[in-house]
């Protein structure tokens, strides 16, 4: 998911996030100073492992129990944890359907100070950020290599 992210920041001095829901739980990626994170084995952005509601971690509660989720709460207590720890400029939020475009400002300006909220953006093109996103690392580790070899 970091490509995504990377895909999506326009500048060394991006500060940006990612959240998806797709049909194996929640994922993000964030881009903080330009540069995708990853923690120190990859497991950045891994939303699912989120304890939620007593032993229930969040991917049980989205792919298991679908119907007994309010949408908003559970989309926005992921976004707030992102934010408090990130505190991105914006958010990007690929979410299956139309219904998902609810007004998270709302919600998450219940919890903290709406002058750290960042712009939430809706996008549908998750596949297509994502490849583009794999592009670029595939070009920058093809030129750093070549930089490495001086002939």
């Amino acid at each position: 998911m970091s490509a995504v992210a990377l895909a999506i920041s326009k500048n060394e001095k991006d500060n940006i996030a990612c959240f998806h829901l797709g049909e194996k739980g929640t994922g993000c990626s964030c881009v903080v100073n330009g540069a995708p994170i990853s923690g120190f084995c990859g497991f950045q952005g891994e939303l699912g492992f989120i304890p939620f509601y007593g032993q229930k971690t969040s991917r049980d509660l989205i792919l298991k129990e679908p119907q007994n989720i309010d949408m908003e709460e559970f989309v926005g207590k992921m976004l707030i944890s992102m934010i408090t720890v990130v505190n991105p400029k914006c958010i990007i939020l690929y979410l299956p359907g139309n219904e998902w475009k609810l007004d998270f400002n709302k919600y998450c300006s219940k919890f903290i100070p709406v002058e750290v909220l960042p712009e939430f953006i809706f996008s549908d093109s998750y596949d297509k950020d994502y490849f583009d996103g794999v592009k670029m690392t595939g070009t920058s580790l093809i030129f750093q290599a070549m930089n490495r070899l001086s002939f």
